[in-house]
Parts: structure tokens; sequence; C-alpha cells
């Protein structure tokens, strides 16, 4: 009897420390961002962070179906673990904006080619086509993707600076977002952050605060929409339960959940 592919997505690291996020279709996979270290640290840390092929194994999927890796922008929390991923699985093709490409540091970089694309490209691998478009973040050049399996849409949109109408486009097409809810406004306000980092978090080129991401939910209100996972939440101005809350007067319409901080998130069979 042939088994019927189902897609399965993780968000294997969402926050500050690290991003990756992993969306399976039968015995093919990508990776969205590869923001922690490949293989475990050979030194002990105050706080030691699960690599990579260790998230994989506690949540149960296989980093040997990745077939392509996409960069969103250079920062370390997302290309930490692309060149020890790379190393380790020499076949996978890397996909960055050139901005990206010329503003990552060369530790992270592969030693194979790298593939630039542009914002408002559309790549198609295996079953995957892969939608990139432009999002504001105080990098060169970085993108949000799309990642679209028959009618099914899997949005990644993180590391955001404000509400656009290409947000606003690719969001309501989407069956299930892992969506940045980053910070709570008055958290911010009163934490222990400098003023002029709390200035940057807040600016539209940072990251989409609890209101703004409701916002952009009220404002769409996807039909085809069905699962939330809130994600990039910060340790020091959000709280899980904070995130959660902002969005209490849409839980009867859609399932909304949450990313913890440096945790393996839910595996969730689409």
């Amino acid at each position: 009897m042939k088994m019927e592919k189902r897609i399965r997505i993780c968000a294997l690291a969402s926050g500050s420390s690290g991003n990756a996020y992993y969306i399976e279709y039968g015995n093919n996979a990508i990776l969205i961002d590869a923001g922690v270290s490949y293989n475990p640290a050979n030194r002990l840390t105050k706080k030691p962070m699960l690599s990579m092929s260790q998230r994989a194994f506690k949540c149960g999927v296989s980093l040997d179906k990745v077939s392509a890796i996409f960069i969103t922008h250079e920062h370390s929390d997302h290309v930490r673990g692309l060149k020890g991923f790379c190393k380790q699985h020499p076949r996978v093709k890397t996909y960055m904006t050139a901005g990206t490409a010329r503003k990552t540091k060369p530790y992270y970089m592969p030693n194979n080619t790298v593939n630039i694309i542009e914002c408002g490209n559309t790549i198609t691998i295996d079953n995957f086509k892969i939608h990139c478009f432009a999002k504001p973040h105080d990098v060169l050049e970085p993108c949000s993707f799309r990642i679209e399996i028959g009618d099914t849409n899997i949005g990644v949109f993180t590391d955001i600076g404000k509400v656009t109408d290409d947000l606003k486009q690719h969001f309501s097409l989407c069956k299930v977002v892992f969506l940045e809810s980053n910070y709570d406004d008055v958290m911010l306000a009163n934490g222990p952050y400098p003023k002029k980092l709390r200035e940057r978090v807040a600016s539209d080129e940072g990251h989409l605060s609890n209101k703004q991401a409701h916002d952009l939910l009220a404002e769409t209100l996807p039909e085809c929409l069905e699962l939330i996972i809130l994600s990039h939440i910060s340790e020091n101005n959000n709280t899980i339960e904070k995130a959660l809350n902002s969005f209490e007067d849409f839980k009867d319409r859609y399932t909304i959940t949450a990313v913890k901080r440096n945790e393996v998130g839910e595996v969730f069979t689409l």
C-alpha cells in the first residue's frame, strides 16, 4: 500500500539565540535559516544550547532529507550553523540575496556555491515553491519566505520591523504561519535594554510587537489560515503568556500556539 505524503513542520529554534524552521514533504525537506550550530559545542557554557542535530533528533525529523537552506538575512542567529550544516550535507544548496551574501561573515559561509536570489523570485525545488519577498529589517537585503506545497502555503515571517503590503499579501495566502510576536510594548519600554537598543527593536527596521502581529491578523483575516505559531519571542521583553493573550479574541477562529525561546518547537503534521 502506497503511503500518502504529508507535510511536517517544526521550529527547530526560534529567538535571538538561533532560528531554524524545518518544512518537510515526503522524503524532501527545506530549512529556513540555520542559526544554531550543527554539532554540539566542545565547550561547556552557562546555558548550553542544543545543536541542530540534537534538536532534529529530539523532535524526530531527519536533516538528511534537507535539500536546500534559505537564509533570510545575515545576523548570526540566522546563519551560525550554515557552514557546519553544509559540511555535513555537501549536496545541500544554499539560497540568499546578494546583500546577505556580501554581509554574512566568512566563517559562517558554506564552502559550496551560494545561489543568489532576488526579492520577488520564486524558486522551485522538489515539490516546494519558495516565494521570496522583501521585508524591513536593519540589514542590507533581507527577505521573508512563503513556501507553497500543492495547495498548502506556509509562511515564515520573523525579524520584520513593520507590516507591509507585501507581507499582508503573502500572509493572506497561508494555511500556517510562523509569525513574529517579539515584544510587549510595556515590557520593552520598562525593560533592561538601553535606550538605543529599545529604539532599534521598536523601529520600522526592528521587530514586530505582539500588537503589530495581532493587528496584521485583524486586518487580513485569511480564510485559508488555520494555524499560527508565534515565533521569535523575546526573553527580556515578552512572555509566552503575553504573546498568546494578545490573540485572545481569535482563539475560537484559529489554532494559536507559540515557540519557547531556546526550546524545540512542536512538530505539526498538515
